[in-house]
């Protein structure tokens, strides 16, 4: 669906903040994503715009912006650098890198599940940002394929590449008590539908792992 109609938001004429819109990316539970271009200093960036109805809520909106903020000032490879934020002419928006590759859930739409050693990579490097933010006390709370941004393999050859987790304070609160129940349910989407299948014994069955006297490590 073109979203080039888009591109120029009511009170905005096509400029947020002196970001020019170019290009729509995608969209989120939060909102809109453009490629824009800042205007001062020439570079590409990914602006969220966030929903009408999120901007309007002022709780999430001050725990987005600053989580947003936090997750930056960790300076951690793997995590999203956030350029700026704040409102302009009644839009509330995130100027964030731009990166090139996509994000996993589009990777895999376009090729099926991955094979391990992509799928390793991928987690792997999300796995150091996750540890970089619970090491400052902060929590990503909606950890997604989507929310892994994918760059280009410099050799070309279509191996994984560097990867930048985003969207720190981008999701609501979850309901009580939901969670874990969430946070498990993702885990299991992503290795089951994005990374193969769950091993099967006899009849089917999924595999149980035998307990063990050995303390896990």
């Amino acid at each position: 669906m073109s979203r080039q109609a888009d591109l120029v938001l009511p009170g905005t004429s096509g400029n947020i903040a002196g970001y020019r819109l170019e290009r729509y990316l995608g969209q989120g539970g939060a909102g809109a994503v453009y490629l824009a271009r800042d205007g001062r200093l020439g570079r590409k960036v990914a602006l969220r715009v966030v929903a009408p109805e999120l901007a309007g809520d002022a709780a999430f909106l001050a725990r987005s912006l600053r989580e947003a903020r936090a997750a930056t000032a960790i300076g951690h490879a793997h995590i999203i650098p956030v350029y700026a934020a704040g409102e302009a002419s009644g839009v509330v928006y995130l100027a964030m890198r731009y990166v090139e590759g996509g994000d996993a859930r589009s990777l895999v739409s376009r090729l099926g599940p991955l094979g391990f050693a992509q799928a390793w990579s991928i987690v792997a490097q999300v796995a150091s940002a996750l540890d970089a933010a619970h090491a400052h006390g902060l929590i990503h709370r909606d950890v997604k394929p989507a929310s892994m941004l994918l760059d280009a393999s410099p050799a070309g050859d279509g191996a994984i590449g560097h990867v930048y987790l985003s969207d720190f304070g981008m999701s609501r609160n979850p309901p009580p008590g939901r969670s874990a129940a969430m946070a498990g349910g993702c885990c299991r989407w992503w290795a089951i539908s994005r990374c193969g299948s769950v091993p099967s014994g006899k009849g089917g069955r999924p595999v149980r792992r035998k307990k063990s006297a050995h303390p896990r490590l």
